[in-house]
């Protein structure tokens, strides 16, 4: 019994992401012989990490988006600080930094607390409405959270609010659950945790204790993967 309990608050739970899960309200019925079907009764999506290999300022993956016939996104943090004016870091990179490599990114870091910290929220009034206008929403932003100073984390609360967006998505930890819960339960805001490979059935059961803020951007193919 207690295992299927479990099952059905997962399933409950599991209700945050574009394109990922499906909320019961968004799912036509189907009578039996009766088949019709109307594309415009399902939300379709895309997280902007699609295009992560084009240009990907917020106005390009507009772009991208209104070609593609989506109307709603998951839109990472990137993109939404860029077009507020966010100060330019260095690029990625695979593999091991140097010292400098290392210096540079420290002080990208500050930087980016500096302009958090000063940063109205005029400027995400206007990226929703620019979207909006084309007739996409902005479902969900993406913000490594576990990375900021609390104060940060605000800010991108704050943003997500801004925006319309149902909530916040981030890379799943032990610690992230945790360590966030209280700011979800602060901000009355779900946090979206994107499972990878390493996951099974019972990794979520105390992440989802913590806060009912708490919940998963269930990636059906990693987590296939992973409890396989």
């Amino acid at each position: 019994m207690e295992n299927n309990l479990t099952r059905r608050r997962f399933i409950k739970k599991a209700a945050l992401g574009t394109g990922t899960a499906l909320a019961a309200s968004s799912i036509p019925l189907f009578a039996i012989g009766h088949s019709q079907f109307k594309l415009s009764d399902i939300n379709l999506g895309a997280i902007s990490y699609s295009f992560r290999s084009m240009p990907s300022s917020a106005e390009d993956i507009l772009g991208y988006l209104t070609t593609a016939g989506l109307n709603t996104v998951e839109l990472m943090g990137g993109a939404i600080e860029g077009f507020g004016g966010a100060p330019e870091g260095p690029g990625w990179k695979r593999g091991p930094l140097t010292d400098e490599e290392k210096a540079e990114r420290a002080k990208h870091r500050e930087d980016m607390k500096a302009w958090r910290l000063k940063t109205p929220m005029s400027k995400f009034k206007a990226l929703k409405k620019m979207y909006n206008k084309e007739g996409v929403k902005i479902e969900i932003v993406k913000f490594s959270l576990d990375r900021m100073s609390t104060e940060e984390a605000d800010f991108c609360f704050n943003v997500a609010k801004t925006l319309g967006a149902k909530g916040i998505t981030l890379e799943r930890t032990d610690e992230a659950v945790k360590q966030l819960a209280p700011l979800a339960d602060k901000h009355k805001t779900l946090i979206g945790y994107h499972n990878h490979a390493k996951v099974n059935f019972n990794s979520w059961d105390a992440a989802l204790d913590y806060s009912k803020y708490n919940a998963l951007n269930l990636d059906v193919g990693h987590y296939v993967a992973g409890t396989n």
